[in-house]
């Protein structure tokens, strides 16, 4: 079954996401047939997505509430589900970011292999694009328990290509019902920004 998904995640223009016309343009991308610049009103009610962002509020103490986190779970081809970010006071909700997620519940070592064949394989395809490595430390475990191992490329508009190895600190996944896992996402230049502007 894991090789299947394997299959699938590198058949699919590397993690399910394909591309429409230029790689330099990350509106052109798409998740499970969802893209940036979508409204999220197409696939949930607007009380579904308030009800999603205050139950995500608290894995981002550390920025402001320009944006929040919306996760959707459909029975998608590819993804155990999806989750989106979207601007809070903006009536239409349109999609900013959208990502794919896949469990490897403790297993990291195998889900940073499949993390490295996405990469490689990325990288051959769109060698002019600037690749970044870096793991966080999630800002809600002041543990330092909860980690993401990112690889990062970057779009010549600002947006940004992610494929990362989620691990949380079991007395959160328990509490919260998460899972260890590889999350793929495309990310606006608005939200890369929003990202990088910690607050405490």
């Amino acid at each position: 079954m894991k090789n299947l998904l394997l299959y699938i995640l590198l058949s699919f223009l590397f993690f399910g996401c394909s591309e429409k016309k230029s790689e330099n343009d990350i509106k052109n991308w798409d998740i499970e047939g969802i893209r940036i610049g979508d409204s999220l009103l197409n696939y949930m009610t607007k009380e579904e997505i308030i009800r999603e962002i205050e139950s995500s509020k608290n894995m981002y103490q550390n920025l402001t509430d320009e944006f929040g986190q919306v996760h959707l779970n459909r029975g998608f081809n590819k993804y155990d589900f999806l989750s989106f970010r979207v601007k809070i006071r903006d009536e239409n909700y349109y999609i900013q970011s959208v990502s794919g997620n896949l469990s490897f519940d403790n297993k990291l070592n195998s889900c940073l292999e499949e993390q490295k064949k996405i990469e490689k394989k990325f990288s051959s395809k769109y060698p002019n694009l600037t690749k970044r490595k870096k793991t966080y430390t999630y800002p809600f475990d002041s543990t330092g328990e909860s980690v993401s191992h990112n690889v990062m490329f970057d779009f010549e508009s600002g947006g940004q290509f992610e494929v990362n190895c989620a691990v949380f600190k079991e007395g959160l996944k328990k509490k919260y019902k998460w899972k260890d896992g590889l999350i793929t996402s495309i990310h606006t230049k608005e939200v890369v920004k929003w990202f990088d502007n910690v607050i405490n």
